[in-house]
Order: C-alpha cells, then structure tokens, then sequence
C-alpha cells in the first residue's frame, strides 16, 4: 500500500473514529487497520534518504572554505554553493517534517480511539466548559492567571460507591501570567514581555456537609480569615487551613479525614481542596492523565490494539481519587447530621 493510500485509510479511521457513539463503532474503525495486517505507519524511506543525502551536501558545502581540495563559497564568483547549502538544509527540514508530522498523526489517532474507548467504558461524557469568571468567584484555586484563563475541558460521570452515589465533573484548567523581564543587551538595557503558560486539573462533587472551607499545598489566594490547624504536625506541613466557620471545619477535618487527605496529598502532586459557600468541592492537582489510562499499543500494531480496546479500559487513578472523595462522604454524612 502506498503512503496515498496509506494515508486515505487513516482519513477514513479519523472520521469514524470522530462519529464513533460506542465501543463498537471504535472497533469497527480499528479493524479496518487490523485488516492491513501490517503496522498502519507511512513509508519514509525515501525521505530519510533524502535527510542524509541533503543534510551531508550542506554540511560539506558549508565547510567547504576549509576543505583545500574543493571549491570554496567565500571566493569570487563560487558564492552560489553557499545557496546550495543552504537549500539542502532547508530540504532536509522538509522532509524531517513530513516525518515526524506522519508519526505524529497516527499517535494522535491512536490516542483518541483509546481516550474516547476509555470514557464509553467508564460512562464519561464531554459537557461544556464552565464559565472562567463564574468558577473564578466560586473557587479562589480557580483564580489564577492574571492574563488568561479558560478551561480546556469538562468531563461529567458518575460515581457509585457502597454508602454514596454523587455525580462528579473533572476539568482541565488553563491559566497563564504575564510578566515583564528587564535584561541587558550589550550596553542597553531593555525589556521583554514573558508569559507563563500552566495547567491545572481537578473533580468538582457536590458536598453537602460543610462550606467555606480551604485546604490547600498549593497556594491560591486565600478566601478566609481563619486560620485552623488539623492537630496533626505532619499534616499542618503540607497543608494550610482557612475557613470561615472554626466548629463546621473542625468537624469536617475528624482524625480518619486527615488521615485521608494526607494518603492522597503522596498521590496527587499539589493537591488542595476547597468547599464554596453553596456546598461546592473542588479537589483539584497537577496530575495530567487523570482519564487517560493506560495506553500499551497503536495503530502500528492494529491487531494489539485491537484487543486492548475489546478489554474493559479502567481508569485506575481516576477510581482511585473517587474512592477518596467517597471517604470524604462517608465520614462526613454522620458528622453533619442534625440529632433529634
């Protein structure tokens, strides 16, 4: 099969792929790659000959006023080497392109038949994206950037465990802060405008039992005046307390909940928590592949990947921080009751 063609089945596992509403429709679009029955990658032979072949040209006619025995650049009317050179360079990037951006696209593909397999697994869904200014309000973790901020994605589920069933929504944050740098350019100094791109992520739950609470690794700007401690050293050093209400977030922070939170701070990087003034949590961390999974094989193995997505594709580290949640449930229902 030629790359055209090679390139024309991919098109067509792309769009299936994008209309796939099951875990079938993905199969279906990743046996036609099984049906190859070779590795669904283009042929750069030619191209990577042709890297070497340029790349070598250039180099040698570059160095060429150094090399006695060839003719050079730098004299008088040989100055149109020096453009050759030029030009074997300039092919070898397009080529070095047309390579990575092939091993590329067959990557991406992949990793979105796995990503789109995982959540038809696990019954997540796309929903739109909040609104930046509203959870800026909301949440103070979720007010940062002083340039930009935005979120990149929203993923709904639902989680049940033995005692608590709660809906859950995960989100990827983006956030960037601008900044200017003063430096010297020789005798003059100038200055540059910088920004600082960051992603963060996170699960916002419903939660009843308490509000006005922060506890936070991580520092976002603080919402509360009270500051509380756990009773706990180790974890007073990892994690500040603020809060609005001292008995409400005493009673939230008993010994088995501390105990948790500092379990899961040696699992999530940078982790806080923050419970709105309606009730809202907001666990939120540094960690990427939240929904991501486990991904061993692609396209370029079809009948591996294959197999790897008629499996049932758990999302260990996302269950493990609903079970987290579930404990913070758990604990608290009984907690907050009214006794009558």
């Amino acid at each position: 099969m030629s790359n055209k063609q090679i390139k024309q089945l991919i098109s067509v596992i792309e769009a299936k792929i994008h209309a796939a509403r099951s875990s079938e429709d993905i199969l279906a679009a990743i046996a036609k790659a099984k049906a190859f029955r070779k590795p669904l990658v283009y042929d750069h032979s030619k191209h990577i000959l042709t890297i070497i072949i340029s790349t070598v040209i250039g180099v040698v006619l570059a160095l060429s006023p150094h090399i006695s025995f060839l003719p050079s650049w730098s004299e008088p009317g040989n100055k149109w080497l020096l453009y050759v050179a030029i030009g074997c360079f300039a092919l070898s990037m397009i080529m070095l392109t047309i390579v990575i951006s092939g091993r590329q696209k067959v990557s991406s593909i992949s990793a979105l038949a796995y990503k789109k397999d995982a959540m038809l697994d696990n019954n997540l869904k796309y929903k739109a994206p909040f609104n930046s200014e509203e959870m800026r309000i909301r949440f103070s973790e979720l007010n940062r950037g002083n340039h930009s901020r935005h979120f990149k994605e929203v993923v709904g589920g639902e989680y049940q465990g033995e005692e608590h069933t709660f809906s859950f929504e995960y989100y990827h944050f983006h956030y960037v802060d601008k900044r200017t740098v003063t430096y010297m350019q020789g005798k003059r100094m100038r200055t540059k405008t910088v920004y600082d791109k960051y992603d963060r992520y996170g699960i916002i739950v419903p939660f009843e039992y308490c509000n006005n609470l922060q506890i936070f690794s991580f520092s976002p700007s603080q919402l509360y005046n009270l500051k509380l401690s756990s009773g706990s050293i180790a974890f007073d050093k990892t994690f500040n307390i603020r809060a609005s209400d001292e008995l409400a977030a005493t009673k939230f922070l008993k010994p088995a909940v501390v105990v948790a939170i500092s379990d899961m701070a040696g699992f999530l990087s940078q982790m806080n928590i923050e419970i709105d003034a309606t009730g809202l949590m907001c666990l939120s961390f540094t960690d990427r592949n939240m929904i991501m999974g486990n991904q061993r094989y692609d396209l370029s193995d079809p009948a591996a990947f294959y197999d790897e997505l008629a499996g049932q594709t758990k999302l260990r580290k996302l269950d493990r921080t609903l079970r987290f949640l579930h404990q913070l449930f758990k604990h608290s229902d009984s907690n907050f009751k009214e006794i009558t």
